[in-house]
């Protein structure tokens, strides 16, 4: 089919929507006059906003707007009005791939992940815990044929734009910082197992002052 619709289910973090990029890519790729949807949080839709491959950005906030059964049943049916003919679930909920099911998506990827491999029509397994970790990047990607995805493929794109860009050289130069000539660390995150120690910026702060002797 050429004019399918697609949707791709994000997981809840702009970090994860990164590397999700290479599979977006790669589907509209293989499928030019396909509509691209991406359903994804609030809090990842400025940020997919810049995406050119996506054609239509649908917001699932399940702990919001989307908390209620009344809400979710609206949701179900907001879906069915896409008439989505194939969907790829990048989350590892059982709820997703239910909402996908109850609004009569025909073909429905993911991951066999809480039970809910009955509920895919393509049920990927997971990797054995004796191997070793894999990248999110090459997780996703393995959501599709292995035929269709070439090793340069595989490095995802950030997108921003000229106000994107205008907005950090006004920070920067507040700070007295001459645009291009610096180091910018961006130190911390959500959960605490994810943040580098304070300590290590630190040193790594020093290593490259004294190495470049540019501001930080």
């Amino acid at each position: 089919m050429k004019n399918m619709n697609i949707l791709v289910i994000t997981k809840n973090w702009i970090g994860d929507v990164i590397f999700a990029e290479p599979l977006m890519r790669l589907v509209k790729k293989q499928f030019p006059e396909s509509k691209l949807t991406v359903m994804t949080t609030p809090r990842c839709r400025a940020f997919l906003q810049k995406y050119p491959i996506i054609d239509e950005i649908i917001c699932f906030d399940e702990k919001g707007a989307e908390r209620s059964w009344f809400a979710r049943i609206r949701f179900i049916f907001r879906l069915r009005r896409l008439h989505i003919n194939r969907v790829y679930v990048l989350h590892r909920s059982f709820s997703r791939v239910l909402l996908c099911c109850a609004a009569g998506i025909p073909e429905r990827i993911g991951y066999d992940t809480k039970h809910r491999g009955k509920l895919l029509t393509t049920a990927v397994a997971t990797p054995a815990q004796s191997t070793a970790p894999e990248h999110d990047v090459e997780r996703f990607l393995r959501l599709l044929p292995a035929d269709t995805i070439p090793a340069p493929e595989r490095k995802y794109r950030f997108y921003f734009d000229a106000q994107d860009t205008a907005q950090v050289r006004d920070a920067l130069q507040q700070q007295g910082v001459t645009p291009g000539r610096c180091f910018a660390l961006n130190p911390g995150a959500h959960w605490l197992p994810k943040r580098w120690p304070a300590a290590h910026f630190a040193v790594l702060a020093e290593l490259l002052y004294k190495t470049y002797t540019l501001p930080i």
